[in-house]
């Protein structure tokens, strides 16, 4: 086994004082934690890394045990006001009863393609493809594509709305298996820094059962460009894993 979430842990570490330092932006909005994806996108010239750990449990049906994930290293680069460059870099997996290793990373940009004229209502795409990185046992051999719509709306000062429609083409047995995954979230502002969210994901496959979770979690902003994070949700369904929980940072500089 050959962690590398303690070297993004010490480089997260290192990069916090320069987050306190880049001032005068809007304050930092990350992609996690949860499965819906925001519509915002990062300030020109800014650059943003999010990441995390969680253990994901397994009904005895699906092999049972549990695996852990990490670092969920995502890498966001603003280049213009609506448009972002992403990477998100190879996760590592070690999963009772499955040899331990990487998977794909993946290279793709957010385009967001609407704002209303209060800013409360966005809308955005976000097309990528993953890299044929990982090993056999948590990697495609391929390079597979995706799209994700994400609209995200609010109401008042306290209260939040996301939704994203997910589609997938990955590789599995040879063959493609197209894959549609909404997800709707909604978010609640308890004080300034501290936010709380609930979430409800699918999963729906060419082939096999759809995979509902309900999840739900807390967001802190220690200042406006960093942000730690809780989350934990359960499967609703025999395709679905037990239970999850994680936390991560982010940090833009």
């Amino acid at each position: 086994m050959k962690p590398i979430f303690p070297h993004t842990l010490i480089l997260t570490i290192l990069l916090t004082p320069l987050a306190a330092h880049a001032g005068g932006v809007p304050p930092i909005s990350p992609d996690r934690p949860g499965f819906t994806n925001g519509s915002d996108t990062v300030v020109p010239g800014l650059t943003q890394l999010e990441m995390g750990i969680a253990q994901t449990d397994f009904a005895a049906a699906s092999g049972g045990g549990h695996a852990i994930d990490y670092p969920e290293a995502l890498v966001r680069h603003g280049l213009t006001p609506n448009l972002e460059l992403r990477a998100a870099l190879p996760d590592y997996t070690h999963q009772d009863g499955t040899p331990s290793g990487y998977g794909d990373a993946s290279l793709g940009v957010k385009y967001k393609f609407f704002q209303s004229r209060d800013g409360n209502t966005k809308a955005a795409l976000t097309p990528a493809v993953s890299l044929p990185t990982g090993g056999a046992q948590h990697g495609t051999g391929q390079t597979d594509p995706s799209l994700t719509l994400a609209a995200q709306t609010a109401s008042g000062a306290r209260w939040g709305l996301s939704a994203n429609l997910a589609l997938a083409d990955p590789t599995q047995n040879g063959g493609r298996s197209l894959q549609t995954a909404p997800s709707v979230s909604a978010s609640y502002q308890l004080t300034p820094a501290l936010s709380t969210y609930g979430e409800l994901y699918d999963n729906f496959p060419q082939h096999g059962g759809s995979a509902p979770i309900a999840d739900g979690g807390f967001t802190f902003a220690s200042s406006a460009n960093l942000q730690y994070d809780l989350e934990m949700g359960v499967g609703l369904g025999s395709a679905a894993p037990i239970r999850f929980f994680g936390g991560g940072v982010s940090v833009r500089f």
